[in-house]
C-alpha cells in the first residue's frame, strides 16, 4: 500500500472517509478487516465505492492508499452536478471518458428541441459539390430561424477553407445535408445510474454497495447488464421542478408503484435548461432487481400520477442498516422516520 499520495483535504477526509468508517467495519469482509488492523494497527479505512478495490487507510496518523483517490462530482459538473464524492482516480477518469460525457449531449438536443437558443447539436453535414464524405461539425440556433453553423477542425481541411472564403466573399448559396443521430441511451441511463448510486452510496453507505443490488448496479456501469428503465428513467421539464424533492426518495403512491427512486436535478449553463430526472433503484428484497423489471413495465405502459417523497439525512451511525430498514417502512406503506 502507498504512503506517498496526494492527500485529500480534511474536510473531505471528515466528510467521507470518517463519516463512512463505521458504515464500512460493518459490512467489510472480516478476515480482511482483522489483516489490515493487525498490519497497521488501528484504522480508518474507506473503500472506492464504485470499484470496491482501491482501499484508503488512516493508520497512526498517516494516509496510506492503493492508488490516488479524487472528488468526483455526481452528476458531471458539465450538467449542474454539485454533490460530490471521493472516489479512485482510475474510476473516475473511465466513467467521464465512456459514458457521462453524453449527459451534456442529451441535455444540449433537449434544449435544441425546445427551440432554446444556443443550444449545439452534434451532427453530420454534407455540403453538395464540396465534400463527398460527411463532416462532423456542431450547428445551434443564434435566435429563433437563426441557425449557425460550428465546422471546427474542419477549418483546417483546405478544400473547405477555401469553399469558407468563396461564400464570405461572394454571398454564394449552398445547400447542405444534415443527419442527427440520437444519443445513445444506453450510456445515458448508465450516466444516471452511476449519480443515482452514488446518492444512494451517500445515505446508506457501505451497506448498499455490497448488496446484490449495489452489485447489480456497478454491472450495468460496466456495461455488462442491461438496466430496465431502457430510455434512462423519469424526466420532468420545466413544471413543478421546484416541487419536487432531490436525492434519495420514495414512490409511497399508487401502492404497486412503491419503490426507492433517486431524483436527480440537472442544469445545462449554456442554455439555461433544467430537468430532474427520477432514476429508480430496486428494493432490497430478494426480488427488488425483477421488481424494478416490472415497475419500468407499468411505467411504459400508464400515465398514473405518481407521488413521491423525500427520504431525510441520518446519522449513518445511528442506523447502519438504512437500505433495508426504510424499504420495511416504505413496504409497509408507513410513514418513513429516520433517526437524527
Amino acid at each position: 500500500m502507498n504512503k506517498n499520495i496526494t492527500p485529500p483535504s480534511p474536510y473531505i477526509l471528515k466528510a467521507h472517509v470518517t463519516h463512512l468508517h463505521e458504515s464500512l467495519r460493518h459490512f467489510f469482509q472480516p478476515e480482511l478487516k482483522g489483516y489490515l488492523e493487525e498490519t497497521y494497527g488501528e484504522t480508518t479505512m474507506y473503500l472506492c465505492p464504485l470499484c470496491l478495490k482501491s482501499v484508503l487507510l488512516i493508520a497512526n496518523g498517516n494516509l496510506y492508499a492503493t492508488g490516488q483517490f479524487s472528488e468526483d462530482h455526481y452528476p458531471p459538473e458539465s450538467v449542474g452536478g454539485c454533490q460530490t464524492v471521493l472516489v479512485c482516480k482510475a474510476c473516475n477518469d473511465k466513467a467521464g471518458h465512456e459514458y457521462e460525457y453524453i449527459l451534456k449531449e442529451e441535455l444540449n438536443s433537449r434544449s435544441y428541441n425546445k427551440g432554446i437558443s444556443n443550444a449545439k447539436l452534434k451532427v453530420r453535414a454534407q455540403i453538395k459539390g464540396v465534400q463527398t464524405a460527411p463532416l462532423k461539425m456542431k450547428f445551434f440556433k443564434e435566435e429563433e430561424n437563426v441557425i449557425l453553423f460550428d465546422f471546427g477542425n474542419n477549418v483546417k481541411n483546405p478544400k473547405i477553407a477555401r469553399w469558407l472564403e468563396s461564400i464570405e466573399n461572394n454571398g454564394e448559396s449552398f445547400e447542405v445535408t444534415v443527419t442527427v443521430s440520437g444519443n445513445n441511451q444506453d450510456l445515458i441511463a448508465r450516466s444516471l445510474l452511476k449519480a443515482a448510486y452514488l446518492y444512494c452510496f451517500g445515505l446508506w453507505g457501505y451497506e448498499f454497495c455490497f448488496s446484490e443490488n449495489g452489485d447489480k448496479i456497478r454491472q450495468v456501469l460496466a456495461g455488462s447488464l442491461k438496466y430496465p428503465f431502457s430510455n434512462g428513467c423519469l424526466y420532468w421539464e420545466e413544471e413543478n421542478l421546484e416541487r419536487l424533492p432531490h436525492g434519495v426518495c420514495y414512490i409511497s403512491s399508487p401502492a404497486d408503484y412503491r419503490g426507492y427512486v433517486v431524483n436527480v436535478p440537472m442544469l445545462l449553463e449554456e442554455t439555461g435548461y433544467k430537468c430532474i430526472v427520477g432514476i429508480p433503484i430496486p428494493n432490497p428484497a430478494g426480488s427488488g432487481w425483477s421488481d424494478l423489471e416490472a415497475l419500468a413495465q407499468r411505467v411504459l405502459h400508464s400515465d398514473q400520477e405518481i407521488t413521491i417523497n423525500p427520504i431525510p439525512h441520518y446519522n449513518i451511525r445511528e442506523l447502519i442498516t438504512g437500505y433495508s430498514s426504510i424499504w420495511a417502512l416504505i413496504e409497509k406503506g408507513v410513514p418513513v422516520i429516520v433517526p437524527r
